[in-house]
């Protein structure tokens, strides 16, 4: 009972300071979708755009789990937990919510430690960050928004996701009407087939990770760029200024002294271990542990999986970007 209290109280104080501490009105720059996945680093990315000035980040809107009550009152409910090809009158919900968070006339899910830096009393521009939205990045173009794709190695983030006790997501996948029989082609629905029955955990959470990102392996559009955690940690000043040039933000100091710091996300669901490496700038480490944690075959099993999805960045052969297990760890 009173654990409950307190949670409702926490909720309440935030929602508070959102509404009287944070005035929104839209400028003239367009808003950017930061797309991602779990336990990919992208809360550090967010956490670095939060310290431009005048940007509200605001963290995992489409996330039905982690809602407030004030938000699941604009929010549509997706089948699953996961917006997948939505319907035209969930799609004109969605919009509709998008709307008011942009227009500052809904507050949810944004910063509310105001002595952060991260923290703006006025605002022009949001970045929405979403690990839950793959699916709508084509209605985000639609909104005028700036496109932010971010990749981290499937492996690592299922080993996170292991250790969190989260799903790996197939059963939602395979539940979904016609997902698999329209979306995935006929190699892809083999081997999502006979991983679902007999994969192991670690397969299951990758095939999981190719089948929320697939909308993100076909070539990126005019208006978005692609980002990978592996160059966040081991090139931040260079990464930083890319993502700044295409959101046309102004580098500051505060952002790049934010790239070596623990992310909110890492201190709460992370191993001591990744914060102690972070906080060291030991990169190497930060980049390449879980490496090795995997046993030779489970390399081959994992790679077979990548490579049945063309455009996927870690694929053994790929023409814009390779990233392998044997030169991660080395």
């Amino acid at each position: 009972m009173l654990e409950g209290t307190i949670f409702l109280g926490r909720q309440l104080l935030r929602q508070a300071i959102w509404e009287t501490c944070n005035r929104h009105r839209p400028g003239g720059q367009p808003n950017i979708a930061l797309i991602g996945s779990r336990r990919s680093g992208s809360t550090l990315l967010m956490q670095i755009l939060g310290r431009a000035r005048g940007l509200k980040t605001i963290n995992q809107p489409f996330a039905p789990a982690v809602a407030t009550a004030h938000q699941m009152t604009h929010l549509p409910w997706p089948a699953g937990g996961f917006f997948l090809e939505p319907e035209s009158e969930e799609r004109d919900a969605l919009k509709d919510y998008i709307k008011k968070i942009t227009s500052g006339s809904i507050h949810v899910q944004e910063p509310w430690r105001f002595w952060s830096s991260d923290f703006h009393f006025r605002t022009s521009r949001c970045v929405l960050k979403t690990t839950d939205a793959h699916y709508l990045e084509a209605l985000f173009e639609e909104m005028g928004f700036l496109i932010v794709r971010y990749f981290r190695h499937p492996v690592p983030q299922a080993i996170s996701c292991r250790r969190n006790g989260w799903d790996d997501k197939l059963a939602h996948f395979r539940a979904r009407s016609g997902f698999v029989d329209a979306v995935l082609s006929e190699p892809q629905r083999e081997i999502f087939e006979w991983i679902r029955h007999g994969g192991q955990a670690l397969e299951r959470f990758v095939l999981g990770w190719c089948c929320e990102n697939l909308p993100l392996f076909s070539p990126v559009s005019s208006g978005g760029i692609t980002v990978f955690y592996e160059d966040l940690v081991q090139r931040p000043e260079a990464t930083i200024s890319m993502v700044a040039e295409h959101c046309s933000l102004t580098v500051t100091k505060k952002m790049e002294k934010m790239a070596g710091r623990p992310s909110v996300s890492v201190k709460t669901l992370s191993e001591a271990s990744t914060c102690d490496a972070i906080k060291s700038g030991n990169t190497k480490s930060v980049i390449s542990r879980w490496t090795h944690q995997l046993t030779p075959p489970e390399i081959v099993s994992i790679q077979r999986i990548l490579d049945c999805f063309p455009g996927c960045p870690y694929k053994s052969q790929n023409a814009t970007r390779h990233i392998s297990f044997q030169n991660v760890s080395g």
